[in-house]
């Protein structure tokens, strides 16, 4: 992506939110009463300041532990307020400048969708053939549950990886994700719809 320095520099977060509070504001406004949408348009900006503000801090933490500390530039950036369904999809038609920083960051999306996905098929069948290790955490809930986590741990190999993804797996999570990517899409064209009458009135 080709960045403008008079665009960019007004975004709230150019790693995870590559959008200014304008544009934040104008897609909010396609979904939302007029008596919310600067409520919520100002509750996501902060949020997005603050992301950048911790992740900045963070930063300067593991540069101090490690001064050659550099970001993973394969790192995946999945974006802030993912959990909103139908805020990327809105700001992916508010112009064709907003259309492109979206479709960057999808793309991310969806790819680590994809392996999250991939990985949950792997536990499962690794668990369901009683060669996974469970972690920790898991084993703590188990036996504040009251179960007798010590004989179930100890039929499981620690060592045990996770097997291969199979071709069922793989299929059963590309129908997951082009599931996800339709619903996305008619999120898309009802934003779409809803600018174009705005537009109209």
């Amino acid at each position: 992506m080709k960045d403008d320095a008079s665009i960019s520099e007004r975004w709230l977060d150019p790693e995870e939110f590559p959008f200014s509070q304008e544009e934040l504001f104008d897609a909010v406004s396609l979904w939302m009463g007029s008596d919310d949408v600067w409520k919520l348009t100002e509750q996501l900006a902060k949020s997005s300041r603050d992301s950048v503000q911790m992740r900045e801090e963070q930063l300067l933490r593991w540069r101090k532990a490690s001064p050659s500390y550099a970001r993973d530039p394969n790192e995946p950036r999945l974006g802030d307020f993912m959990q909103i369904d139908w805020l990327w999809p809105a700001l992916s038609v508010l112009s064709p400048s907003t259309a492109a920083r979206t479709e960057e960051w999808m793309a991310e999306w969806w790819k680590f969708r994809e392996r999250m996905e991939l990985i949950t098929a792997q536990k499962k069948a690794a668990v369901a053939s009683g060669g996974y290790f469970m972690g920790e955490d898991v084993l703590k809930q188990l036996r504040a549950a009251g179960v007798n986590v010590d004989r179930m741990q100890s039929q499981l190999d620690p060592r045990a990886k996770l097997p291969e993804p199979t071709s069922e797996m793989r299929r059963a999570v590309s129908e997951i994700i082009d599931a996800e990517r339709s619903t996305w899409l008619e999120l898309a064209a009802e934003s779409k719809a809803r600018l174009a009458a705005r537009r109209e009135a």
